[in-house]
C-alpha cells in the first residue's frame, strides 16, 4: 500500500460522515513485525476493528474492537450472537496472545520477515520472473510476471511453480486476477530453517518454471 494511501483514505472517510473500518484478520497480532496491528504501521487510528483466525490458533474466535462511543450506541440496540462470548473460544484466544508475547513471536516475526524478504530479492535478481516482492513481516508477497517492463501476469508460470512448491511441502496461495501473485504468511513460530527451506524450493521451481 503506498504511503499516506490509508491515512487519506480515512480523512476523506470521515470527512463524509462514515466510519473507518480495518481488517487485521491477517496483519494483525504481531505478523508485521515491526507493529502489532497493520494500521499502525500506517500512523492511523480506525473506529473499528475486526479480527479473527490468528487470534485462535485454529480453534474457531472472531471479535471486533470499537471506539466506546460507538459501543455505547450499539449497546442500546437489540442484538443477539449465537457463540458471542464462547468461554471456551475465549480461553484459547487468550493463551495464543499470551504465547505471542512470552514467546517473542512478533519480535521472530521481524526477524524471519527480514530473511524472506532479502531472500526473495536475491531471487529476484535471479529470476526474471519475479516482477515485485513486497509486504512487511511474514506477511509477503511476490509477482510472476512474463515481462518486467509490461508487467504482465505469467499465470501459466505461477501454477508450475505454486505445484513445485506443494510438492515440496510449502503451501503458498495465490491471488489477484492474474492468479500471479504469490502471498507467503507462515505461522509466527516458523525457523530460520523453515524460511531457508522454502527459499530453496521457491528457487528450484522458479528454474524449472523458466526452462
Amino acid at each position: 500500500m503506498p504511503p499516506g494511501y490509508l491515512t487519506a483514505a480515512a480523512e476523506i472517510t470521515r470527512r463524509a460522515g462514515g466510519l473507518v473500518i480495518m481488517d487485521e484478520v491477517q496483519t494483525g497480532f504481531g505478523r508485521m513485525g515491526s507493529h502489532y496491528w497493520g494500521f499502525e504501521a500506517h500512523g492511523t487510528t480506525p473506529d473499528i476493528v475486526v479480527l479473527g483466525k490468528g487470534m485462535g490458533n485454529g480453534f474457531p474466535i472472531s471479535g471486533v474492537i470499537v471506539r466506546r462511543e460507538i459501543a455505547e450506541v450499539f449497546a442500546q440496540t437489540r442484538f443477539f450472537n449465537t457463540f458471542g462470548a464462547n468461554p471456551v473460544a475465549v480461553a484459547a484466544a487468550r493463551s495464543v496472545i499470551r504465547a505471542i508475547r512470552e514467546d517473542g513471536l512478533q519480535q521472530n516475526a521481524a526477524a524471519r520477515g527480514a530473511q524472506l524478504e532479502e531472500g526473495l530479492r536475491a531471487l529476484q535478481a535471479r529470476h526474471d520472473l519475479i516482477g515485485d516482492v513486497r509486504g512487511c513481516g511474514l506477511i509477503m508477497g511476490f509477482e510472476l510476471v512474463r515481462d518486467r517492463a509490461t508487467r504482465a501476469a505469467a499465470t501459466e508460470a505461477a501454477e508450475h511453480v505454486q505445484d513445485a512448491l506443494r510438492a515440496a511441502g510449502y503451501i503458498c496461495v495465490r491471488g489477484t486476477p492474474g492468479r500471479n501473485v504469490f502471498r507467503v504468511n507462515p505461522p509466527l513460530c516458523i525457523t530460520a530453517a523453515d524460511i531457508a527451506g522454502l527459499l530453496g524450493a521457491l528457487d528450484s521451481a522458479l528454474a524449472r518454471a523458466q526452462s
